[in-house]
């Protein structure tokens, strides 16, 4: 018992020493870097008061266009059957069968769900219905 409090000691110490050695070493390299100092170029950065999307791009908070945008109606979409409440959920639209994400007419799927399929058109949320009787 004593032999392994020993060796314990023994190591504990021996690595605290190579710790405090390494960062004396760190401290002198590091006085030695001190007359260089760090630079900050600009260049390559983009400057955050540029906005990113024009001014006839850029879609409200309420989905509406903004001032000097176009307002574009958005298409019809023949949604022939769904499948919700699954892993992946299905819509029929114009024939074709696609998932969550896909995109139809420049309209993005965002959710498919009992009331309709959710479609993201030119920042607008539009919800396409199945008709009923066809």
């Amino acid at each position: 018992m004593k032999n392994l409090l020993l060796f314990i000691t023994v190591f504990l110490s021996l690595a605290c020493f190579n710790v405090f050695a390494q960062g004396e070493q760190l401290g002198a390299e590091a006085k030695n870097d001190s007359n260089s100092m760090a630079t900050y170029n600009a260049d390559v950065y983009r400057d955050p008061f540029i906005p990113v999307i024009k001014k006839e791009e850029a879609v409200s908070q309420q989905g509406g266009p903004e001032t000097g945008a176009i307002e574009v109606a958005p298409p019809e979409f023949d949604v022939k059957g769904m499948i919700w409440n699954t892993d992946s959920p299905q819509a029929i639209i114009d024939g074709k069968i696609l998932r969550l994400g896909d995109e139809v007419k420049d309209a993005k799927i965002i959710e498919i769900s009992k009331e309709g399929v959710k479609l993201l058109f030119r920042g607008r949320v539009i919800t396409a219905k199945p008709k009923i009787g066809k």
